[in-house]
């Protein structure tokens, strides 16, 4: 089975180009336009999700509430900023 990711930003281009290259990779993609969407996703698949790519800046609940909801799930986290130089 393959991984699967749930990428979420509110920047449709940045969501489709992050789900391609992870396709390309072997990992499947779960896409969420922002904060709401992506925790009713967490919410109904979590158990299946292994990877959770996040912008942390968004309109409505940040990025930081997503991560919050999964980090109760015992996933080692590991926030990067868009340049993968702080990670």
């Amino acid at each position: 089975m393959e991984p699967l990711c749930l990428v979420v930003d509110d920047d449709a281009a940045l969501r489709t180009y992050l789900s391609i290259i992870l396709q390309h990779k072997g990992i499947q993609s779960l896409e969420a336009e922002n904060a709401g969407e992506a925790l009713q996703i967490l919410h109904k698949r979590g158990a299946e999700i292994d990877l959770l790519i996040t912008d942390i800046q968004m309109p409505g609940k940040y990025g930081y509430r997503t991560v919050g909801i999964r980090g109760q799930k015992s996933v080692p986290l590991r926030p990067c900023d868009s340049d993968f130089r702080r990670c």
